[in-house]
C-alpha cells in the first residue's frame, strides 16, 4: 500500500510538473494573432480615417463650386464693369455732341 501512494504522488508530481513546464513554453511563444482590444481600436482608428477622407474629399468639392462661382462673378464683374466704361464714354460723346450743338 505504501508502494501505490509513492506511485499516486510520484505521478501527480509529473503532472505537475508537465503543466508548469508546458505554461512556461506557451508564456515563451509569441501570438501572433493580436489582442482584440487592439483590433477593436486599429478599426475605429480606420473608421475615423476614412470618415476623415471622405469629409476632406466634400470640402474639396466645395472648395471647387466654390472657386467657380467666384471666377463666374469675376467674368460678370468685368463684363459689367467695361458695358458700364463703354456707356459712360458713349454718353460723354453724346454730351460733347449736344454742348456743340447748343453752343451754335
Amino acid at each position: 500500500m505504501n508502494l501505490r501512494i509513492e506511485e499516486y504522488l510520484k505521478l501527480k508530481k509529473e503532472e505537475k510538473d508537465s503543466k508548469q513546464q508546458s505554461k512556461s513554453q506557451d508564456s515563451g511563444r509569441v501570438s501572433t494573432e493580436p489582442p482584440q482590444d487592439y483590433e477593436e481600436v486599429i478599426q475605429k482608428f480606420e473608421g475615423d480615417v476614412r470618415k476623415h477622407i471622405r469629409i476632406e474629399q466634400q470640402m474639396k468639392i466645395h472648395s471647387d463650386n466654390l472657386q467657380q462661382k467666384l471666377e463666374d462673378k469675376e467674368k460678370e464683374y468685368n463684363q459689367l464693369y467695361d458695358k458700364n466704361k463703354r456707356m459712360k464714354e458713349d454718353h460723354q460723346r453724346e454730351m460733347k455732341m449736344l454742348n456743340l450743338l447748343i453752343s451754335k
